[in-house]
């Protein structure tokens, strides 16, 4: 199951460069893939309570060396695992992976806590934090559905 920018085809990215939040500021869907993932998933968890993750490259480096991405998981009732980025939901983890596996050779998950990822956000961003995160609080408004879990009805 995928959602959201995911339905776009095998390569969701070339929509989200075209979905403007700030023209302005040239603030895209893309840029909160790639470059404000925390942001992103910040401003998810606070919309839905979806618990934030990462991937790094190595568990042993500091956080901030190693990240690759961070972004959303949250278990249906079978325990299969649903993605969440801006890209939207999937349950496909190699389609999840498919933007980041040059980053890496092994992934290694891990969940974290929320006010870590905000520090880290804010230590990164400095004053231009609350502006990058209204722009993902506005992303998920204008797409909300593509951010949404679903449950799979039994028929």
């Amino acid at each position: 199951m995928s959602e959201g920018f995911y339905q776009y085809g095998n390569d969701p990215e070339e929509v989200m460069l075209s979905v403007i939040i700030d023209r302005e500021r040239d603030v895209d869907a893309w840029s909160y893939l790639h470059g404000m993932c925390g942001v992103f998933a910040l401003a998810l968890s606070q919309q839905f309570g979806y618990p934030i993750w990462i991937i790094q490259d190595s568990k042993d480096d500091p956080v901030l060396e190693s990240l690759i991405h961070v972004f959303c998981v949250v278990s249906n009732t079978d325990g299969q695992k649903q993605y969440i980025d801006a890209r939207g939901v999937t349950t496909n983890e190699d389609r999840f992976l498919r933007s980041f596996g040059k980053f890496f050779d092994s992934p290694v998950y891990r969940e974290f806590v929320p006010k870590e990822v905000e520090l880290l956000m804010k230590d990164d961003l400095g004053t231009a934090y609350e502006y990058f995160l209204d722009c993902a609080k506005k992303l998920i408004a204008m797409h909300q559905v593509y951010y949404e879990i679903k449950e799979e009805k039994e028929v």
